[in-house]
């Protein structure tokens, strides 16, 4: 039997080449300006225009998905963004997390 995850990724690889530019950025080059006061995203505060920025081979997008993703994972990646785009295996389990 085939996982849900597995089974995602012939799909979810061209797209996580388009979103990384062939893989070579785990993070958005665009600004943060098109989530600014995104409250489908969680973004209603200024201070969490860092986090609405997308990062990770899936890019992970918005307060509300860093916050999910954080509760997910045991790590404050709201307060950290950063780390998603830093941490190679944070990039791909957020791009698996995605695909469950």
């Amino acid at each position: 039997m085939t996982s849900p995850a597995i089974s995602g990724w012939p799909i979810s690889l061209p797209r996580s080449a388009h979103e990384t530019a062939s893989f070579l950025f785990a993070e958005e080059i665009a600004d943060r300006s098109a989530y600014e006061g995104r409250s489908d995203l969680g973004n209603t505060q200024p201070e969490t225009v860092n986090a609405s920025k997308g990062r990770g081979l899936i890019q992970l997008t918005g307060r509300t998905n860093y916050a999910a993703y954080s509760k997910d994972s045991g790590v404050d990646y709201v307060a950290k963004p950063e780390l998603v785009a830093s941490d190679p295996f944070v990039a791909v389990d957020v791009a698996c997390s995605v695909l469950e």
